[in-house]
């Protein structure tokens, strides 16, 4: 039974005795049956809405504007800081404002609505036109949001507001949005700044339950039944209150409003002083607090005390309390409810705007209050239960409206994974460098991608003297490019190779690498989704691959391996020698085209990848450590990570098939330390149809820097889809993946037609005619209609057989699966779409039997 239905039962059981005739009884119970059934109705709405919103956002009550914005006049040259607090942790999700004109927007948070600390700030968002617009994290990227926290906006010439009733206060700072300082407040309460801020929040059983779906809200209609109630804001009922710090002199409002009319009979503190406690009441009316009541009672005695008072308070208003002296005491946690300052005297009457909320301390303190009692007749109970029907049909509408929001498409993700914590790296700040040296073939170092287009370094990161693909000076392994080589350190940037200038290889057809990319990209990152300021995390980066090579020629004990060894030493004798310390994060890995000409097979690459990444791991902290212990710092512990792409082209389609899928293998085999980045089939080529063109090459590193922020700053494996499991009932294939953000699209308009959308399945019998294609309405598998059921040995392939109509390499594969990630880039003015696309794998098929 239900805590509703006992309550119910419970109610009207206590109801016989004198006073009530037998038809009020009859009634009665008539009624408590019917309320056992609304209530059995309002859980099972709560159920459905919970299945329906398993994975599910949905909007929390918006911040600023109640609605969506309207056209008004131009506000001034001022960011602006909306007096309403964040109530829960959330991330922003959208930020709706009528624009009076073109220009750009960027938004903080801040500790108080009168400023106070910055915490987060976004990149700048362009507005190029007038009008309603609506911004999401496509625009000013993820955004995350805290309890007590204030949400403020700088828009020069964009902003506007109209002549209507504020409907969250506002405070305002003289031009930008400062790193620190003191926001004033919009004195006028007829000033309605048009901003709308909307953040998502994750829908639980719980809060859908307490919220929106009957059982607290028909709980509170059939507290009706009940005689008297003992209820309490703060701490509550039966709590125990401790001892903690003592709060200042201030006067602290609960911004919980009372919900009946009523008298607080008593108080319960924990006191840590002595002296004269005021308790008051207060209205709030156009952003401003005033006060309506106050009763004040000396506290003589330390530890938990009960102080009788009586303070009639009025439906909807506040409670607020102060002493002259610290008597209450507070310990930092989770609120019962937000509290904010109003002001430091017992003689502050308002009207006043609330300030700063404090949202982390726990106040140990209960105002006690009864529910005024009514007399129970079939009328009370009749109007009880037609509030729960209210309740009920409310819920339904949002339950509707949840189910509209699934069939949208709105769904979650999978959950990131976490690093073992001897995997993680420590972010250094300002007094070290993270080191980033790409390895392989031609497309590490960039062969054919002219012009370079990364030609300035906007924030910290370095790379060696002679650019990213220097040689050492003096080393025996034919390395060219040495002068200055690595023997200095200069910005990180991209530059073409030349006849004077060749790459460490000899080349002098390279151009764009990864490294600038992804380096840039890791800071800004950093800076968008943790708060970290880009003199905070720098990247020292350089290329240390050879064109033309395979694996074997790359390995240990090949010759080119110490060039890679080199430039990891190098790095961290070039950051000790400036003060700095040095941890080399990763070696991402672009290998494996030159492999497939050469008809290496799947099994040999996949365990020459695997001890790849062990050989440099070991041998670069072998080579970093005695010169990072001899300058005074720690060695290096935490283990070098290997980033990887599946290779874009091969000789044949089956050799190329080989080699992808040994990838996979090796990412399967030590999904520790080696990550997956993406294919990259999807990719332009330059005219050989084999190289990446320039904007190839940034993309690419776009997507590396998105890894290996995630990688160092967030502590976590790279986002990427990845198959789960494949499994048949009868003639019926699902494949299902993990994957950052649901549901899986089969993404043709982006990466072009292929046969059989990628897969090909095959077992004992022959190889299987696919005739249907689709997403599960989970979003998390693809469904794929076979001509017959398995027979023995079945497999799966996706991305290994057919090319896309659109690919411009000379043979690859792939497969057009992608998932919901809306990143996008901008390079050369044009704006390329950035989700995370599906690896090239096989897998076995489990046959299950068919369901009736």
């Amino acid at each position: 039974m239900s805590y509703l239905t006992k309550q119910l039962t419970v109610t009207v059981a206590g109801l016989r005795g004198p006073g009530l005739s037998e038809d009020e009884l009859e009634t009665i119970e008539a009624a408590k049956d019917e309320a056992v059934s609304q209530a059995g109705r309002a859980e099972g709405a709560a159920a459905l809405a919970t299945s329906a919103a398993s994975s599910l956002n949905a909007d929390a009550p918006s911040i600023g504007r109640a609605n969506d914005p309207i056209n008004g006049s131009t506000a001034g040259n001022f960011a602006y800081v909306i007096g309403t607090a964040v109530g829960q942790a959330n991330n922003l999700r959208q930020i709706k404002l009528y624009a009076r004109g073109a220009g750009t927007v960027q938004i903080a948070r801040y500790t108080a609505a009168t400023g106070g600390t910055r915490l987060g700030i976004s990149s700048s968002i362009v507005i190029a036109s007038a009008g309603l617009k609506t911004l999401t994290s496509a625009d000013f990227g993820y955004f995350p949001v805290n309890p007590g926290e204030f949400l403020a906006i700088y828009a020069n010439g964009v902003l506007g507001f109209t002549s209507n009733p504020t409907e969250a206060p506002l405070y305002q700072f003289t031009a930008d949005l400062p790193v620190s300082g003191t926001a004033t407040a919009v004195s006028s309460s007829n000033i309605r700044l048009e901003v709308q801020f909307i953040c998502a929040m994750s829908v639980t059983l719980p809060e859908f339950t307490t919220t929106t779906a009957n059982a607290k809200t028909a709980a509170a209609g059939v507290s009706l039944l009940q005689g008297t109630n003992a209820a309490a804001l703060g701490r509550p009922i039966g709590a125990a209150l401790v001892t903690g710090t003592g709060a200042a002199s201030n006067n602290y409002l609960a911004y919980s409003p009372l919900p009946v009319a009523t008298t607080i009979t008593s108080v319960d503190i924990f006191a840590v002083g002595t002296g004269t406690l005021y308790f008051s009441t207060w209205s709030l009316s156009g952003g401003n607090f005033t006060r309506t009541g106050i009763v004040s009672a000396p506290v003589a005695a330390f530890g938990q005390v009960n102080i009788p008072i009586n303070l009639s308070v009025a439906a909807g208003e506040y409670l607020c309390f102060y002493s002259a002296t610290a008597i209450v005491a507070y310990v930092t946690g989770s609120m019962d409810s937000s509290y904010r300052f109003l002001g430091g005297t017992d003689t502050l009457t308002g009207p006043v705007t609330g300030g700063t909320a404090r949202n982390n301390f726990l106040f140990q303190i209960r105002y006690n209050y009864r529910v005024p009692g009514q007399s129970v007749t079939a009328a009370i109970v009749d109007a009880s239960f037609a509030d729960v029907n209210a309740k009920l049909a409310v819920a339904q509408a949002q339950i509707g409206a949840l189910q509209a929001q699934v069939a949208e498409g709105n769904y979650g993700g999978s959950a990131p994974i976490p690093l073992a914590a001897g995997d993680k790296h420590a972010l250094l700040g300002s007094a070290g460098w993270i080191g980033i040296h790409p390895y392989g073939e031609s497309l590490a170092m960039a062969d054919y991608a002219k012009p370079a287009l990364s030609n300035t370094q906007p924030y910290y990161n370095l790379t060696f003297g002679s650019g990213v693909r220097s040689g050492k000076p003096g080393n025996s392994y034919g390395a060219v490019n040495t002068t200055p080589g690595t023997s200095t350190t200069k910005p990180l940037i991209e530059e073409d190779a030349s006849t004077g200038a060749p790459a460490s290889d000899g080349h002098t057809t390279d151009g764009e690498t990864i490294m600038t990319g992804m380096a840039s990209t890791m800071v800004e990152r950093a800076a968008i989704e943790n708060d970290i300021l880009p003199s905070q995390l720098i990247v020292f980066g350089s290329v240390t691959g050879h064109g033309g090579y395979r694996m074997s020629q790359l390995q240990k004990g090949a010759s080119w391996y110490n060039n890679l060894i080199d430039h990891a030493k190098e790095a961290a004798a070039r950051a000790v020698a400036a003060g700095k310390n040095y941890r080399c994060l990763a070696v991402p890995l672009r290998l494996g085209v030159n492999d497939a000409g050469a008809g290496t097979t799947r099994a040999a690459y996949a365990a020459a990848m695997v001890q790849l990444q062990a050989d440099i791991s070991a041998d670069i902290l072998a080579g970093i450590n005695p010169i990072l212990t001899a300058g005074g710092f720690a060695a290096q512990t935490a283990p070098v990570h290997m980033l990887f792409n599946q290779s874009g082209s091969g000789a044949t389609i089956a050799a190329y098939g080989e080699i992808v899928l040994a990838q996979y293998d090796a990412c399967n085999t030590n999904p520790a330390r080696i990550h997956f980045v993406g294919p990259t089939h999807h990719l332009q080529t330059t005219a050989d149809t084999l190289h990446e063109t320039n904007v190839s090459q940034l993309r690419m590193g776009r997507r590396y820097g998105r890894a290996g922020k995630q990688l160092l700053v967030d502590g976590n494996k790279p986002d990427c889809i990845w198959p789960i499991s494949a499994f048949a009932r009868g003639a019926t294939l699902r494949v299902k993946f993990r994957a950052p953000k649901f549901p899986l699209i089969l993404n043709t308009a982006l990466l072009g037609t292929f046969t059989d959308m990628g897969f090909k399945v095959t077992d004992d019998t022959g190889t299987l005619a696919l005739t249907s294609f689709a997403i599960s309405t989970s979003g998390d598998e693809v469904v794929i209609t076979l001509d017959r059921t398995v027979t023995t040995n079945p497999v799966v392939r996706y991305g290994c057989d057919y090319k896309s109509s659109i690919s411009t390499f000379g043979t690859s594969a792939g497969g057009p699966i992608t998932d919901s990630t809306r990143n996008t880039t901008t390079i050369s003015g044009v704006t390329y779409s950035e989700p995370h696309l599906a690896p090239q794998f096989d897998m076995k098929i489990i046959a299950l039997q068919a369901q009736a």
